[in-house]
Order: C-alpha cells, then sequence, then structure tokens
C-alpha cells in the first residue's frame, strides 16, 4: 500500500516538530491542581477567575508571590475575587 505524498509529508513535519510546537499550551491565568483549591483551577494575576474562584482559594498574584481569592476590590476586577 502506497501513502499518497501528501500524508508521507505530514507524517514527516509532524514527527520533525519540536515538542514544544506540537504540546498543548498551558493557560498562563489558570494552573490545574488537584491538590489545591478542591481541583478548581489556581489563578494567576490580580483578580481570581469568574465564578470558579472561591472566597479564600489560593493564586498567585501578578508579582508573583502567593495569595488568597478576597472580596476586595483593589485591582479593578470588578465583580471577581481579587488575588491578594
Amino acid at each position: 500500500m502506497q501513502f499518497p505524498k501528501i500524508l508521507t509529508a505530514l507524517f514527516a513535519t509532524t514527527a520533525l516538530a519540536r515538542p514544544s510546537q506540537s504540546a498543548p499550551r498551558d493557560d498562563a491565568t489558570a494552573i490545574f491542581d488537584r491538590a489545591v483549591n478542591n481541583g478548581r483551577p489556581v489563578a494567576t494575576g490580580a483578580c481570581c477567575i469568574a465564578n470558579t474562584s472561591k472566597k479564600g482559594d489560593t493564586c498567585t498574584n501578578a508579582a508573583g508571590a502567593p495569595g488568597v481569592c478576597q472580596p476586595a476590590n483593589t485591582a479593578n476586577c470588578g465583580a471577581k475575587l481579587t488575588c491578594t
């Protein structure tokens, strides 16, 4: 059985792709860790995740320091919790 040239080229480019090109991207705003926040995503940035983060959830603030999601509208997050 002969493969068409297009399939051969597709297989060759897939096999030669760098791992960073073929791996799925990580979401920069949410890191999933089952041991933290009862499986909810850990927010990264000034605001926690809308309709997902709960008061007291662990987060990482914009400076990279660990924080806690709280209803302190100090970062213009609107209805979202703020990572402090």
